[in-house]
């Protein structure tokens, strides 16, 4: 009786390479990719960092935080937050959203004052901080 064993022997197959593929990129998001962090508020496990970029006469806002929410569709969920916004003491807007858009501000120099508002928390987080519109 005569038992033949054949086998494969271990071949890696090459990495398929592919070729990079250029993405168009929005000239506002890639500047704005290039915002620093600006502001930041630690108290009590709460942090409230602003990060912004200038955009011709446009203020683009990216909010980070953590403890509060936006989203209404998380079910049991009835603490959705809310940012005001604030230019040079006046109401400006409400946002239901950590990321947005401040348009056409002043030339020259502009107070901005964002408050996050819950319905939950009576604590209030605030940040103020001075944008200049060349």
């Amino acid at each position: 009786m005569v038992i033949i064993l054949i086998g494969c022997s271990k071949q890696i197959p090459e990495p398929d390479v592919q070729k990079e593929k250029k993405e168009s990129i929005d000239p506002i998001q890639m500047e704005y990719k290039k915002a620093i962090p600006t502001l930041s508020f630690r108290h009590s496990k709460t942090t409230f960092d602003v990060y912004y970029s200038i955009k011709n006469k446009d203020l683009l806002i990216d909010c980070y935080i953590p403890s509060v929410t936006f989203n209404k569709n998380i079910k049991g969920n009835d603490d959705v937050a809310k940012i005001v916004a604030y230019v040079n003491g006046k109401n400006h807007s409400v946002y239901h959203s950590p990321a947005f858009i401040i348009s056409n501000l002043q030339k020259g120099t502009n107070k901005i004052t964002l408050e996050v508002h819950t319905s939950g928390k009576k604590e209030r987080l605030t940040k103020e901080f001075i944008v200049t519109i060349p």
